[in-house]
């Protein structure tokens, strides 16, 4: 507010501020929807457990983006406001240390450490490069102005994944499918997200799964995992 030269603001947000991701869960998200939920779930009395980490990383997720808007509406900041809602983000890991995060989920199907992965049967992801070309876009596209975007690429889950993997390095032994995987019943529009993609990148819209997951496994190969 104080700094002139600040002319665009992007906040990278979450799909869980909107909504949960999780099966028969059949919301549309829209420009307001909000993942309440999770906010009374982080709130709720004691006993303070592990398992209710997950939840309170997405009441948090809720409560920052709300508090951006919130901001926004009252403050009227002399720059533009844009968020973006991205939901598993997979693709080129640029550092070893990429590999080593909770949420690398191609390395842990890679070494078969599914327990993690057993809490997502069904997921819907996008590519990195195509979620940072949505962050510049926001900053330097003019049309894009106080809006809230969902990037959301592919419905899969992790036996979409595993045949790219076997195909891309048949010589090593992948776990086997995994049991009780399904799709999301989620629906949002994505129209104008990609129109962006057509016209400040290179791939006509999405990067494709076999390419987003061909790119994230062959560097953790070479890293050795």
């Amino acid at each position: 507010m104080k700094e002139p030269s600040v002319r665009e603001f992007v906040i990278t947000s979450s799909l869980v501020s909107a909504t949960l991701p999780v099966p028969g869960n059949t919301t549309r998200v829209e420009r307001d929807t909000w993942n309440e939920m999770v906010l009374e779930m982080a709130w709720a009395p004691p006993p303070y457990e592990a398992e209710r980490g997950g939840i309170v990383y997405a009441a948090s997720k809720v409560a920052t983006e709300k508090a951006f808007w919130d901001f926004v509406e009252k403050r009227k900041p002399h720059f533009t406001a844009n968020a973006i809602l991205p939901p598993m983000i997979l693709g080129e890991p640029l550092h070893k240390s990429h590999a080593e995060v909770k949420a690398a989920y191609i390395r842990q199907l890679m070494t078969g450490d599914t327990a993690f992965l057993e809490t997502m049967p069904a997921t819907v992801a996008v590519d990195v490069k195509d979620l940072a070309l949505l962050h510049i876009a926001a900053i330097l596209d003019p049309s894009i102005r106080n809006v809230r975007f969902n990037t959301w690429a592919h419905f899969c889950n992790y036996n979409d994944m595993l045949p790219i993997m076997r195909a891309q390095l048949p010589e090593r032994r992948f776990i086997d499918d995994m049991p009780g995987l399904t799709k999301l019943s989620l629906t949002t529009d994505t129209e104008q997200q990609v129109e962006l993609l057509k016209k400040w990148g290179t791939n006509g819209g999405w990067v494709n799964l076999k390419q987003t997951v061909e790119e994230n496994l062959m560097p953790l190969a070479e890293w050795g995992y």
